[in-house]
């Protein structure tokens, strides 16, 4: 059993079983006892502490979202750039197959009803001959 320390009141106080492993997880990971960390979570509520880290943790994190909402906008806008870029270079290449196949078309018209070489007449509409 414990000895009391000189300043100290013992106090038995139950916990529901999930809180008292927390506890124990906390105490085993950091440098402080169980006893300590009670003591420090019971100051700070009867001092108001709780509530003030409480409100700035609430604040740091509201925060951080905004920060991350931000980010995500800025994300999210680039991309609507990039695809409306791919947009217009994917219009432009649909207009330019387009011109071809109607140059194609005639040619094979001109060549069905005047007779001409359909490989001469394709060369000078698209500018190779």
């Amino acid at each position: 059993m414990p000895t009391k320390k000189e300043g100290y009141s013992q106090l038995n106080v139950l916990i529901p079983d999930p809180l008292a492993r927390e506890l124990d997880a906390i105490a085993k990971g950091g440098e402080q006892t169980k006893g300590e960390l009670v003591e420090h979570a019971l100051r700070g509520l009867l001092e108001g502490g709780i509530e003030r880290s409480m409100s700035e943790n609430l604040h740091e994190r509201l925060s951080m979202l905004t920060t991350t909402q931000h980010d995500t906008v800025k994300v999210l806008s680039h991309l609507q750039q990039t695809v409306n870029r791919f947009e217009q270079r994917l219009i432009a290449h649909e207009q330019s197959q387009e011109r071809k196949y109607t140059t194609l078309v005639e040619a094979f018209d001109r060549f069905r009803t005047h007779g001409q070489k359909p490989a001469e007449s394709l060369r000078k509409r698209l500018g190779f001959g």
